[in-house]
């Protein structure tokens, strides 16, 4: 190991140290803690302000994900197709007999063209995902529209 990346090293946690002992206040309005993080000129400090807040109790910087289904509680959604169109970019897009819109995100193929009135299965897939599988053709990765 070079010399210049081990006194880097050594120096990396000195150099964190003050950025630990800026912490953001919670009970502060959240405008004021932006405001406070603005105002530092030390550009590690200011990151450190900024990432504190997105950390705080009770804050979540990404929304939770949103799942349209629950297959522990009512295992995969069996309906019926209503309507199965090609969108401009060659995707599929379904309309399924409930209601419920799903658009393809893979660029799988289905086999065949489905019809209006074939079985459908949708299922969550790993990481939030969903597939849905039209009769007995393969599965694809689709979301959910609107």
């Amino acid at each position: 190991m070079s010399k210049p990346f081990k006194t880097l090293l050594f120096l990396l946690p000195l150099t964190a140290a003050p950025v630990q002992a800026m912490p953001v206040q919670a009970s502060a309005p959240l405008s004021d803690q932006l405001k406070r993080c603005r105002t530092l000129t030390d550009t590690a400090t200011r990151l450190a302000c900024y990432d504190a807040m997105a950390v705080l109790p009770g804050r979540s910087r990404d929304p939770a994900p949103r799942r349209v289904l629950n297959e522990d509680k009512e295992g995969p959604l069996t309906t019926t197709l209503r309507t199965a169109s090609v969108g401009g970019d060659g995707r599929w897009i379904f309309t399924l007999a409930q209601g419920g819109r799903w658009l393809q995100t893979d660029d799988a193929p289905l086999g065949r063209r489905p019809n209006p009135g074939d079985a459908v299965e949708v299922r969550a897939g790993a990481l939030g995902s969903y597939r849905l599988k039209v009769k007995t053709g393969p599965s694809i990765k689709v979301r959910p529209l609107g």
